[in-house]
Order: C-alpha cells, then sequence, then structure tokens
C-alpha cells in the first residue's frame, strides 16, 4: 500500500492506478469550506471534475446518492454515487473517512464514520445501498481505504461501549480503562455482510499526528477533507 504526498494532499496509489483520485487533505487546508478545498486540490494535482458534493454530518445512519448536476451539500453521513467526474467528500477531526470503489460496477462511495453512525449502523446501510447501485451480490472485491482518524491508543470511550453490542469485538479493556477499535469494527461487519475487499489503511492517528487536525487533541474547528472521484 502506498501513500502519495503531493502539494500537501495525500493521495492511495491503489486508487489512482484505477483512474480514482481518492485522499486527503493536510494542515495546508483549514476544512472549513470543503467545495473551495476541493477546487484547490484539483487545480494542484491538475484534475478536473464536473461537480462536488458534500454532507452536512449529523452522526446518523443516512447514505446519500447525489441527484442533480450542481455543486451540493446534503445531509448525511454518507454519500454514494457512479457518476464520473462528481467529488464525494467527508469532513473530519478524528472521525474515520472511509473510501469505497468496486471497479466491476464503477461504484464509488465515501464514509463519515465515527462511533455515533457506527451505532446506527450507516455501514449496513451503505452497503444496502452498494449492492443496489451495483445490481448484484456478492459484490467483487472492494477497494476500501482509510484515513486519518482516532485509532485504537487514542480512542478512549466510557465503559458503556462495553455492552453495545455491535462493538463487542472491537474494545480493549486496559488498566481498567476502554478503548474502540474501529477498524476492528469495519472489518468485522464487512465479513459478516459477505463483502470482500482488499484494505488499505493510512495508518494514521489523528490524535498522535499532529500534522493532522483532531478535536479530541485540540478542540479544532478545522478539518481534514477526504474525496473520492472517478476521473
Amino acid at each position: 500500500m502506498g501513500i502519495i504526498q503531493k502539494k500537501g494532499i495525500y493521495l492511495f496509489e491503489e486508487f489512482l492506478d484505477l483512474g480514482v483520485y481518492a485522499g486527503f487533505t493536510g494542515r495546508e487546508f483549514s476544512g472549513k469550506d470543503a467545495f473551495a478545498d476541493l477546487k484547490e486540490v484539483s487545480l494542484r494535482l491538475g484534475f478536473s471534475f464536473k461537480r462536488a458534493v458534500g454532507l452536512n454530518q449529523v452522526h446518523g445512519n443516512r447514505v446519500v446518492s447525489p441527484d442533480n448536476d450542481n455543486d451540493s451539500l446534503y445531509t448525511g453521513d454518507a454519500l454514494l454515487t457512479q457518476g464520473k467526474g462528481v467529488v464525494l467528500s467527508v469532513r473530519t477531526a478524528d472521525c474515520m473517512p472511509v473510501f469505497f470503489y468496486d471497479e466491476s460496477a464503477l461504484s464509488l462511495g465515501i464514509i463519515h464514520l465515527g462511533w455515533r453512525p457506527a451505532k446506527e449502523s450507516v455501514l449496513d446501510n451503505f452497503i444496502d445501498e452498494f449492492i443496489k447501485a451495483a445490481g448484484k451480490t456478492p459484490l467483487g472485491e472492494v477497494l476500501l481505504g482509510i484515513g486519518p482518524a482516532l485509532r485504537q491508543c487514542c480512542f478512549e470511550v466510557g465503559g458503556e461501549f462495553a455492552e453495545y453490542s455491535c462493538f463487542a469485538s472491537a474494545i480493549e479493556k486496559r488498566s481498567g480503562r476502554y478503548f474502540l477499535d474501529m477498524i476492528k469494527f469495519l472489518e468485522d461487519k464487512l465479513q459478516r455482510r459477505g463483502v470482500k475487499y482488499a484494505l488499505l489503511d493510512s495508518g494514521i492517528c489523528s490524535k498522535c499526528r499532529k500534522d493532522f487536525y483532531s478535536w479530541r487533541r485540540d478542540r479544532t474547528e478545522k478539518r481534514t477533507v477526504s474525496f473520492v472521484v472517478n476521473k
């Protein structure tokens, strides 16, 4: 797995090999205006796009398939499209951005995966919509990318999380404290749903790495912008 860093932007090489830009911004971008940042990203990387789509993220389980030709902001926590030239984006500062691409169906998506959307079954809803869009099941192997996010080293949660059945296999108790492993949660969910995947993990902990934004560390209003677009 390779991450290319170019002009303040980080890209997954494996997505690029398939003609897809999938990546995230660094601290050169504030993330306060995702559409402005995405325009600058496209200029720096030298690609064009038809329109940009973002989310008013509400930590829920709604999956949105954009339905018009203009730059749009929808309410939800996941985006899915089969359209070329449509940039899908999420904004994060500890929650996990998850990138999906199914080459055989030309379907791609992105998820804002915090613990609340995870608990509210956003992944199940996304997989259902992904299968519907692909028009087949089981899916072929999905390319899956993970951007900067809280990792188990820093994702401390309350003891009540041990009682949530959805996180049962993803909680580690250390010295009386509880830590959530969202990668483990994600992989367990995909395996239970029978989704074949290749995992590309940036390995970046947003709290450990001070070159990325972290709400827990800094209480910042700035955000990493993660994006995916099929050229």
